[in-house]
């Protein structure tokens, strides 16, 4: 390929001030032996779970479970196929 300017168009290729597909994250906390389905359960919140050193958050309860559901948004005007989410939990 060849240095230069090349011309294109009718095509705008702007710099994108917004992301096009957004993630949220929710958390629950849950009985462990809880198997109810959570995909449709609205209790679900971004709030933190456990005690930070200043004192806020929710307090997590001693053999609890904490659910997590992640929403994915795709803000553009283009299918998303073949897509994968995924998001390590810390070790």
């Amino acid at each position: 390929m060849t240095a230069g300017t090349r011309n294109y168009p009718g095509n705008k290729f702007d710099d994108v001030k917004t992301s096009l597909l957004k993630l949220e994250k929710f958390q629950k906390i849950v009985a462990c032996a809880d198997n109810s389905d959570l995909a449709n359960n609205t209790s679900f919140t971004q709030a933190a779970l456990g005690k930070a050193a200043d004192g806020t958050g929710t307090k997590v309860p001693p053999g609890s479970c904490i659910a997590y559901k992640i929403v994915a948004t795709n803000l553009s005007n283009v299918a998303l196929t073949n897509t994968i989410i995924s998001d390590q939990l810390p070790s």
